[in-house]
Formats: structure tokens, sequence, C-alpha cells
């Protein structure tokens, strides 16, 4: 399946584009460990604004990267912010989106070597990239840090059906996300992470 190529491939990416200690991601700027007001500060200096809440979780909308997003901030009830998620607007090019963030993205944290995965008949540099994220037959990942060493974090931005998500996760939101699964009653949480779409590995095409 192609959720488990993913992580393989994720694992892969991670680990060879770990940054340096001052360039740990952050979202617009914001400090891991930040709390509630200061997320909603920091959030509202970069062009973001509230529009909703769950627990301590803040829903954010407004155009980071120079797109409109929803964002969310999951904080921590001890440790504040550990990861933020960002889902771009749904349009008819996200590839054109998805290179515009990596972009973005290399000019903070330094060049990565980004995946495409297709599954047929779609295949890398046909000129239907758009068409095969749209319909659930492409994905395109970039990697930047690595989240497993505490003070460390990592950014995954990938573009697939539904569309292009951007997600920072900080090395303490691994214990938060395993307090919030042994809390959660049965069914998705409020503001759910983003998943990969599935589908059959062996009928992927790779990109070199």
């Amino acid at each position: 399946m192609l959720r488990s190529a993913c992580v393989a491939l994720l694992g892969l990416l991670l680990a060879s584009a770990a940054p340096q200690a001052a360039d740990v991601p952050t979202f617009a700027g914001i400090p891991w460990g930040a709390s509630r007001s200061q997320v909603v500060e920091a959030a509202a200096a970069s062009g973001l604004r509230v529009v909703a809440s769950d627990g301590n979780d803040i829903e954010l909308a407004g155009e980071p990267f120079g797109a409109a997003a929803v964002v969310h901030a999951m904080l921590s009830p001890t440790d504040g912010l550990v990861k933020v998620q960002v889902r771009f607007a749904s349009n008819d090019t996200p590839t054109r989106t998805y290179a515009s963030v990596v972009e973005s993205l290399t000019r903070l944290y330094g060049p990565t070597e980004p995946v495409e995965l297709f599954k047929r008949p779609f295949a890398r540099g046909d000129g239907r990239e758009d068409e095969a994220v749209l319909t659930g037959k492409g994905m395109l990942i970039a990697a930047w840090g690595d989240e497993r060493q505490p003070g460390q974090a990592a950014v995954v931005l990938h573009a697939g059906q539904p569309g292009v998500a951007l997600e920072f996760e900080s090395h303490g939101w691994k214990a938060e996300s395993v307090r919030r699964q042994r809390k959660a009653p049965a069914g998705p949480p409020a503001l759910a992470r983003a998943e990969a779409p599935a589908f059959p590995i062996a009928a992927l095409s790779v990109g070199p």
C-alpha cells in the first residue's frame, strides 16, 4: 500500500534532511512549547485569524506561504505547542502549490530530496501530474528535519488526494499523540491529522 511506502520513504527523507540545531523548523516562527495565548498572538502577527477551537487546540485561517489554508495548532496541556498542521485550499493545480511551498521551505531549511509516486497510467514527467494527484493516483512528498530527538522537529509536505498538506511536528508530539489516543472516544479527533491516501504499491511508478 502507498501508506506503507510513504512511511518508509519519509523515514529515509527525515534521516537525510536533518537541519542544523539552530534551524529547528517552526511554523511562522512560533516556538515549540508556546502557550495558547502566545500562539494566538504570533499567528495574528503573521496574518492568521482564529476561526475555531477544540480544547487546547486552535484552528486558524489565512494565507501562509501565500496560499489560502486552514491551520491547526495542537497544544499539549503540559508542553504547549507540539504540532502544527496546514491544509491548503483545494485547487486544480496542486503541484503548483506544492512546488511553491517546497521552494519556501528550501530557502528556510536547505535542499531536500522530494519523492514522487504515481499509479499507472500516470508517470513522472508525463505532464499529467496534477490529474494524477487530484484522482488519488499520485503523491508528492518532501521532508525536512528530524523530530526523533528532544528539541528537534520535522516538516513533512505532501500533495495527494484530497489536496496539499503540510505538517510541522515536534519531538513532544509523540507523547501527546499517545495521551490523546488513550483519552479520545471512538472515532477521529475533531482536529484530525491528514493521512496519505492508499493504493497498491505494486501499481506505482516511482520517479528517480
